[in-house]
This record gives C-alpha cells, sequence and structure tokens, in this order.
C-alpha cells in the first residue's frame, strides 16, 4: 500500500503528459499523399446547408452563427445526427463536422468580448491529456472542414469499450441467427449519444476554399482500435496540424506517435490491433499495410463515431 507522500507523488505524475515516442515529418511518411477537395469530397456550403436543415436541433444551433475565436482550444468530430436524418431524408449520408469547444473556452471568450483581464491558456491543456474535447463541450457549429494545430488525437476509453463490446455481441448474435434461419430486428438508434473520440486542437479560421488535404491519413474504427492509428494500425498521439473533412482525418507537419509510456490503457478487455511504432524503418504505405481503410463494404467513408 502506498504512504501518502507515495499517493500525492503519483497523482501529481498522473496529472503529467506522458512522453510520447517517435516523430516523424509527414512529408517523410510513406503514407503521405497529396491531395485535392475533388479526392476527398469535400462538401460545398450549399450541400452542408441543406444536410443541417434535416436536422431540426443542428439547425437552430447553426443559425446562432457562432465561430471559435482563433487558436481557441476545440474538438471535432462527424456530426452523426445529421449523418442520419440526411440518409432518411435525402437518400443518403451527409458528413458534416461538429466543433465542440470546452466551457471554460467559451468563457474566455466571452471576457475579451467584455474587454475584461483574460488568464492564459495553460501550457498542458486538457487537450493534450487523452480527454476529448467534445465530451462535455459545447457545441458551436458546424463545417464542411475544420483545421486545427497541436492537435491531439483523443479517445474516451469507457465508451470505445462500451462501443467495441456491443458491436462485437451484435455480430454474434446476427451470425447465431443466421445459422439458425432467423432475422433479428435492429434496435432503434434514438435516444442521447456518448462521445468516443475527438480530434482536438487549436482551430484554425481557414475559409473552405484554402483548405489544404495534403498529409497522413488517420483512422479510428472503435471495434478494431483504441486509439487513433495510421494505416498500419500504428497509435498516434498528436501532430502538428490536422484537418477534418468529409468523416476523414488527415495529419500535417510533424507527427508524434504514443510510446509504451504515453499508449492509453484500454477500458476494459476488449481486444485493439493498436501499437506502438518501435521504429521509422516499420512505417509502410498504405498499399503495403494489412490496413484497416475509412471505407467500408458499400464505398462510404466511415465517421468518428459517437455510441449510444
Amino acid at each position: 500500500m502506498l504512504t501518502f507522500r507515495q499517493f500525492i507523488t503519483e497523482a501529481a505524475r498522473s496529472n503529467k503528459p506522458l512522453k510520447p515516442g517517435i516523430t516523424i515529418d509527414a512529408k517523410d511518411h510513406p503514407a503521405y499523399r497529396n491531395r485535392t477537395a475533388k479526392n476527398v469530397g469535400l462538401l460545398s456550403a450549399d450541400d452542408v446547408d441543406e444536410a443541417i436543415k434535416t436536422h431540426p436541433e443542428s439547425h437552430a444551433k447553426q443559425q446562432q452563427g457562432n465561430e471559435p475565436e482563433q487558436d481557441s482550444i476545440i474538438g471535432a468530430r462527424t456530426n452523426l445526427k445529421v449523418r442520419d436524418s440526411t440518409k432518411k431524408k435525402l437518400g443518403h449520408s451527409v458528413l458534416v463536422a461538429s466543433i465542440h469547444q470546452k466551457a471554460e473556452e467559451k468563457q474566455r471568450a466571452a471576457n475579451r468580448k467584455k474587454g475584461l483581464a483574460v488568464k492564459p491558456t495553460p501550457g498542458a491543456t486538457s487537450h493534450e491529456r487523452n480527454t476529448p474535447v467534445c465530451t462535455g463541450g459545447n457545441v458551436l457549429g458546424y463545417r464542411q472542414a475544420v483545421t486545427v494545430d497541436n492537435a491531439h488525437f483523443n479517445v474516451s476509453q469507457g465508451a470505445r469499450e462500451k462501443l467495441a463490446k456491443t458491436s462485437a455481441e451484435g455480430r454474434k448474435r446476427d451470425a447465431d441467427a443466421k445459422a439458425a434461419g432467423i432475422t433479428l430486428k435492429r434496435p432503434s438508434a434514438k435516444g442521447s449519444k456518448t462521445i468516443m473520440a475527438s480530434i482536438d486542437g487549436r482551430y484554425q479560421r481557414i475559409k473552405p476554399e484554402h483548405q489544404q488535404f495534403h498529409g497522413v491519413e488517420l483512422h479510428m474504427n472503435p471495434v478494431k482500435h483504441h486509439t487513433f492509428v495510421d494505416s498500419d494500425n500504428n497509435a498516434v498521439h498528436s501532430a502538428d496540424r490536422c484537418v477534418y473533412a468529409n468523416g476523414r482525418c488527415f495529419a500535417q507537419g510533424k507527427i508524434t506517435y504514443h510510446s509504451e509510456e504515453s499508449m492509453p490503457k484500454k477500458g476494459g478487455d476488449a481486444p485493439t490491433a493498436s501499437k506502438v511504432l518501435k521504429s521509422k524503418d516499420d512505417l509502410k504505405s498504405e498499399e503495403a499495410s494489412e490496413t484497416y481503410t475509412t471505407k467500408n463494404d458499400k464505398g462510404t467513408t466511415r465517421p468518428i463515431p459517437e455510441h449510444s
């Protein structure tokens, strides 16, 4: 059993960012690609407006016209409510990025507008500690593309564990039912959703037409991974910049991988393919990897999900 002094020491250590692993320039990565807006299927402003209007709650939020301040800490993810409503009402799914902001960041912005003193953001902020900013954050609005600097790829391990197990159990039920010649009715997806993962960092006010989509594409499939990964399942910690568009995530500048020390602990016993990159020589191109891609069997992009 730890003494009180040891307990305090360990608690202090746990509050510090753990040292990550290997860093590589995205342009030196074998999976680096140049892409155009057309390559990534970037939505037009009209497409976004049409999609948002299919979901009244999201449309009301968008009408408020909130724009995060430059360099304020936000979290980006796919709005699955809009995805589901567009599939139902338009006949196809539309993926728009949802922007969340921590309450304290929102207060900072309000104080600036009032001319009040604003304390500087701490050097080691919450988005650097494997805690998704989207969890408990305020939804500010929706975009076809979002760029953040000092990007951290965060996953709520408890939410991921629940989703991974639910998916595994569902597949087993389906397989057993199919073997028995039974058709199962899928449960309704209605109800509140819990944020599972988000791309967090300092918001960059960049117009859609000026967004750049070069870089290394990262993935996050909660059934297979408990972290964001590259095409060869190497767990990614952070990047100088990340652009998120159409459910896809492109890391730019310096990309830092997880070390054994910084690798997040799983929330349970659900399996994971996420692994620590041991050497730069182990990096592979997408074509050379036994890769998990962002495409499902129908060729549709898989978004960073929530779970209900």
